[in-house]
């Protein structure tokens, strides 16, 4: 790890470095930490919540920016990530739960929130709002840091006592690589994932309208008017949802179709295409290129779902790390992750975690620039 950031604290093996980011109002210290590669990229990260606060990349003139959304302080991320999960890692369960109940082995739990029909994101009191303990890895190729938390039986609703692991790797290869894992010591479900909002023209350039989207999947999962699953699956051939080509995303969230219009844009799980894939390996699930800046992400993960989201919810009553206000569409999240209530679905992928099991998965996120082209 880098020393960019002012050491407070050190690993002397790997020069782990981290530096105070904010207290907690019970008195915890809040860290912030860098991860950095040879070419320059860094991710930057908090122990609150494993929030991603800073991706920092070259756009084609080599200029550096952050194409992360992030916000200006600890009582920001506090106050706002109940609602937006800025760069948190979510869970137990990310995305929806209908009706906020989980069956398992025949006895059925409830989760939170009490003053909802159905469980999102595991608010009120998810993963991306808990301290997690943070420690250096050695990678080949790379830098590395593990951060664990341990949620305990009952926590959201949910049983056992669960141990979760995330590892973040920034590699010479231009990957920012996350893997998951848990075990836990009774019969639960879990279901994680990063909720980073990416805007390749830099935080703060405002709209994402100019982007242009590739994601492997046939089919969708449509949402009822609250945003809630259906538990049906619909093929995207034919449809506003097929982005099997690179696809300028502007015009298409502006389409009629009626789950564009309730969401006001997408905000749909894709079922990716895993025909070819080997058991246990990523593969590529998403693209997304900007035209201005050169910049391109490539996701690849082992889920079988993403979420791609653009940014809807976002009204300009959040003022961004950058110092502007965060408007419709300012940034993209493609989440992956199992498909929302899967915990309820036999059909689905299976999102139960039984003692002795082990939950693995991994994202990695590459970053590409397009050449210098002069104006």
């Amino acid at each position: 790890m880098a020393a960019a950031l002012g050491v407070v604290a050190s690993h002397p093996a790997l020069a782990m470095t981290s530096q105070p980011y904010g207290r907690l109002a019970d008195g915890q210290v809040v860290s912030r930490y860098e991860l950095t590669n040879s070419h320059g990229l860094k991710v930057e990260f908090i122990d609150y919540g494993a929030i991603v606060t800073a991706i920092v990349t070259p756009d084609r003139r080599g200029q550096l920016a952050n194409i992360v959304l992030g916000l200006p302080s600890l009582d920001a991320f506090q106050r706002y990530n109940g609602t937006y999960h800025f760069g948190g890692v979510v869970g137990r369960f990310a995305n929806r739960q209908v009706e906020r109940s989980v069956v398992l082995d025949g006895k059925t739990y409830q989760v939170p929130p009490e003053d909802s029909p159905n469980a999102v994101n595991g608010t009120p009191d998810g993963f991306d709002r808990r301290i997690w303990k943070v420690a250096p890895k050695e990678a080949a190729g790379g830098e590395a840091a593990v951060l664990t938390l341990k949620s305990p039986d009952g926590d959201q609703g949910f049983p056992g006592n669960l141990t979760v692991h995330v590892t973040y790797t920034l590699t010479d290869r231009n990957e920012f690589r996350i893997d998951y894992e848990a075990s836990t010591d009774a019969p639960t479900v879990v279901n994680l994932t990063s909720h980073c909002y990416f805007n390749l023209g830099g935080n703060g350039s405002g709209s994402t309208d100019r982007d242009l989207v590739r994601i492997e999947a046939d089919s969708i999962m449509p949402s009822d008017a609250q945003g809630m699953p259906t538990g049906s699956v619909r093929p995207v051939k034919g449809t506003p949802f097929d982005l099997h080509r690179l696809t300028a995303i502007g015009p298409r969230l502006r389409g009629a179709d009626p789950q564009l219009v309730a969401a006001k844009g997408f905000d749909m799980n894709y079922v990716i295409d895993r025909s070819n894939a080997t058991a246990g390996a990523p593969v590529a699930a998403a693209m997304l290129h900007d035209p201005e800046s050169g910049r391109t992400l490539r996701v690849a993960t082992t889920q079988p779902d993403l979420r791609f989201y653009t940014g809807n919810r976002l009204d300009g009553s959040v003022v961004g790390s950058s110092g502007g206000i965060y408007r419709q569409g300012d940034g993209i999240a493609l989440e992956a992750e199992h498909l929302p209530d899967a915990s309820n679905k036999p059909s689905f992928f299976s999102t139960e975690l039984r003692p002795g099991q082990n939950y693995k998965a991994t994202t990695i996120y590459r970053f590409e620039v397009d050449k210098y082209r002069p104006e």
